[in-house]
């Protein structure tokens, strides 16, 4: 405990005399990071991992945007490490990671995911190029509103320096429709939380046709 109340002294210290810039509070330069992770599993549960390379200086690692629970700071063998979390005037978090000859991880949940209408929702942000992963069983997700089959992809690279919401099903409402063309019978599968009704497909005119019931819905369907 002792050395925790050591090192908010020493922050509240730096944080007098290094100015500030862009009205959000910086200790120390900006830390240079290994790897920017953030984990999505279908219960919609966000985990994220920050590693921090290994500096004889002391940085500071911005965190994500949104409610931050279960932060912890580690070395690689997963000992705990003193470290100081600064917030600025728009609250903004960042860790201060104090200098270190090994990498240091930072592990946090972001609460940030919303469920609604069998719809997982979240709005994602970050200065720097990360990764976002997700669990086996999301097979499919939509980025600022196109479709991504993941398949046997594990996530996907963000460039950084933007903002993306990602969206998936909680439970993938799916339909098959079987159709015949030229003697032969082949799936359509469509998968909306949308009513369908009026299904046909016109083997003349090659088409496919359907009446949606609701608005600004998702409809995605695949075909042989």
């Amino acid at each position: 405990m002792n050395r925790k109340i050591t090192s908010i002294f020493a922050i509240l210290t730096l944080i007098l005399v290094i100015p500030t810039a862009n009205a959000q509070l910086t200790i120390g330069s900006e830390a240079k990071q290994e790897l920017i992770e953030v984990k999505i599993n279908d219960k919609g549960e966000v985990d994220v991992k920050h590693i921090v390379k290994a500096s004889n200086m002391p940085g500071t690692v911005d965190l994500f945007s949104g409610t931050i629970s279960n932060l912890v700071v580690t070395n690689e063998m997963g000992e705990e490490k003193d470290s100081g979390i600064a917030n600025d005037t728009k609250g903004n978090l960042s860790v201060f990671i104090l200098p270190s000859k090994e990498n240091s991880i930072i592990k946090y949940n972001l609460e940030n995911i919303i469920l609604k209408d069998n719809l997982f929702t979240t709005q994602i942000s970050y200065p720097e190029k990360f990764s976002v992963l997700f669990d086996d069983q999301i097979e499919m997700i939509f980025v600022n509103n196109n479709v991504i089959f993941l398949e046997n992809k594990k996530g996907i690279s963000v460039n950084g320096k933007g903002e993306i919401i990602i969206e998936f099903y909680s439970n993938i409402p799916k339909m098959i429709k079987e159709v015949e063309w030229e003697e032969n019978k082949f799936d359509v599968e469509i998968i909306t939380d949308s009513e369908i009704k009026d299904f046909n497909f016109n083997q003349l005119e090659k088409s496919l046709s359907f009446q949606v019931n609701d608005e600004n819905k998702f409809v995605t369907i695949t075909m042989s």
